[in-house]
């Protein structure tokens, strides 16, 4: 069966760098850098309109819209007059508001300025029923895309995909399009192209919201549109794969949880031998001494009790995400040296010691070996 290709592209709205009143800072002015002062989205006001016929409703995605909420909330027009009745849910990254409306445009006045959205229906035919796979990219080789994907396509039965490629310049979409349709097993596919920017990432706690708004955004925008339907989704980046412990794959196992979710514990794996970064998934057959550990992963099911409270990177529905344990049927192997190092810019750091781990190499060998 062939893969059924979508390209799609998040078209928003943005503030003019002219507009009387743009999203205020998070950081103290003390101890705002040159990097975030660079990578800091002032202008993004929303990222999408999804438009859902069924309930009748027009749910906006964006990023945290701080003191530009009272602007959108009366700016915002139906008929119009001001929307009267909206639910707003704030994330820790992300906001989504929900309100009746059709799908015809939207005016919408921010600081005097004018301008207007137009909802549109995601494609959610194709991945409702289905073990879906989300991720976000910005350059990742497209042999590493394609390996990352025939991976859990072989080790987890993945059957579809949506991709979110935050402005990659080394290639175009038709591109990306051709490498994912060639993988043997998919069935169908969703490449968005998001051109917002990613957002600074910071440690510490010097920012009272942390200002790396648009992955979580768009986790909330496949939940709430493309994947709303799926039958299970696996959150999982191009350096990271789902290495199966068992026989169980983690789509079954988080549909089988009451709670709907894997909780998907993890480690860095390493290059061996060493040599120049960065280098595919499969040359990462090294584990470090002792273990180096890396944030867990998740797969959910779109409508289980966790998910409903939101996605976010490293967890689902937030807190109470924690008490769900480790699972000891599938382990997060992420692949240290396979990144570009788009969101941070920063080199990946090799342990003092590793060593080559037989199982490691195995799973390699099995599951990404020539079609």
């Amino acid at each position: 069966m062939a893969c059924n290709v979508t390209l799609d592209a998040l078209a928003g709205l943005r503030l003019p760098a002219s507009a009387p009143v743009l999203r205020e800072h998070v950081v103290p002015e003390a101890d705002r850098t040159a990097d975030y002062l660079a990578k800091y989205d002032r202008h993004t006001l929303i990222y999408d309109a999804l438009h859902d016929p069924a309930c009748g409703t027009v749910t906006l995605v964006a990023p945290r819209l701080l003191n530009l909420w009272p602007l959108l909330r009366r700016g915002l027009r139906l008929d119009g007059k001001p929307v009267r009745r909206l639910r707003r849910r704030v994330f820790p990254k992300c906001e989504i508001v929900t309100f009746r409306a059709g799908s015809g445009p939207l005016p919408l006045s921010v600081a005097g300025i004018p301008g207007s959205l137009v909802p549109r229906c995601a494609p959610t035919a194709a991945f409702a029923g289905t073990n879906a796979v989300v991720t976000m990219s910005r350059n990742n080789p497209l042999d590493w895309i394609t390996d990352w994907l025939r991976f859990h396509v072989r080790a987890q039965h993945v059957e579809t995909l949506v991709f979110y490629d935050n402005g990659s310049d080394a290639y175009g979409m038709p591109a990306l399009a051709d490498a994912v349709s060639a993988v043997a097993g998919l069935r169908a596919a969703y490449l968005v192209s998001v051109p917002f920017p990613y957002g600074p990432v910071l440690g510490g706690g010097a920012a009272r919201v942390k200002p790396n708004f648009m992955q979580t955004a768009m986790l909330n925008h496949a939940r709430l549109g493309p994947l709303g339907r799926a039958r299970a989704v696996l959150n999982a980046d191009i350096d990271e794969l789902i290495q199966p412990m068992g026989h169980t794959v983690v789509f079954d196992a988080a549909c089988a949880a009451w709670h709907g979710t894997v909780n998907i514990g993890g480690e860095f794996v390493f290059p061996h031998p060493p040599g120049t970064m960065p280098v595919p998934q499969k040359a990462h057959v090294a584990r470090a001494v002792p273990p180096a550990v890396s944030t867990r992963k998740w797969c959910a099911t779109p409508r289980g009790v966790l998910s409903r409270m939101g996605w976010f990177v490293h967890q689902v529905g937030g807190e109470p995400f924690k008490l769900v344990p480790e699972s000891r049927a599938f382990r997060l192997v992420h692949c240290r040296a396979a990144n570009p190092n788009w969101a941070t810019g920063h080199a990946a750091a090799s342990p003092a010691t590793v060593r080559v781990d037989p199982a490691l190499r195995e799973m390699m060998d099995t599951y990404l070996h020539d079609e």
